[in-house]
């Protein structure tokens, strides 16, 4: 079972205490080996076994409180996940306009709870032959690093390009297609950083309201 950063000092705390009871019963120990009285009899021959029986005691409810702990843990984690903002890719369409013009509309919605906190997120649209031969960084449609996304709400961003005719006779061929990634960074109401990555192609040389494919590469999220 995985601790929750969260939880380790508590944690700490009670192995501290645990440690603490054990040292204390060895100490003890040390100090009366063999409790006699001036007859050279024992005083009490039950001394050392109740002395070694209370720290057990002591012991195992501190073991009883650390596994509280951990449940604790795990039920807080549980409750979280089904709480938290979830910031999920809702739809990525496209279309051309009499000049040629591609234009994407990406829309993220936050599917979870609870709002999602200094959402900042970019999109791009570019050109690539199939399988991709290089890399898709950062584009330069962008938001504020302030928005906040509430359960059920979204946010859109639109990109824009014009395909090249060596470009088009690629796409038809299938050995090129206009790609549109992303990436949207956001804190959930438990202060948590989360991510969500896309990535979205086409082969589509004319039309309205198509619909980008989701690549197999790049749909991440945590």
């Amino acid at each position: 079972m995985k601790i929750d950063p969260k939880d380790k000092p508590l944690l700490l705390a009670l192995l501290t205490l645990a440690f603490g009871l054990g040292l204390n019963a060895v100490i003890s120990l040390a100090e009366h080996p063999n409790p006699k009285g001036a007859n050279g009899k024992n005083e009490d021959p039950y001394e050392i076994p109740k002395l070694i029986l209370e720290t057990l005691e002591a012991c195992a409810t501190v073991g009883i409180a650390g596994y509280a702990v951990l449940q604790y843990s795990e039920g807080r984690k549980s409750s979280e996940r089904q709480l938290r903002a979830y910031m999920c890719i809702d739809t990525v369409t496209g279309a051309y306009d009499d000049a040629g013009l591609f234009s994407v509309e990406v829309k993220l919605t936050n599917a979870g709870q609870t709002p999602a906190y200094k959402a900042d997120n970019w999109t791009a649209i570019g050109f690539r032959v199939v399988p991709p031969d290089r890399g898709m960084g950062p584009g330069e449609s962008r938001t504020p690093h302030s928005v906040m996304i509430g359960p059920g709400l979204h946010k859109t961003n639109s990109v824009s390009r014009i395909p090249t005719p060596t470009e088009i006779e690629l796409m038809q061929a299938k050995k090129g297609a206009i790609f549109v990634w992303g990436r949207m960074d956001y804190i959930d109401a438990f202060g948590e950083p989360r991510w969500t990555e896309f990535r979205t192609y086409t082969f589509e040389t004319s039309g309205r309201g198509i619909g980008m494919r989701n690549h197999p590469d790049g749909n991440e999220a945590t």
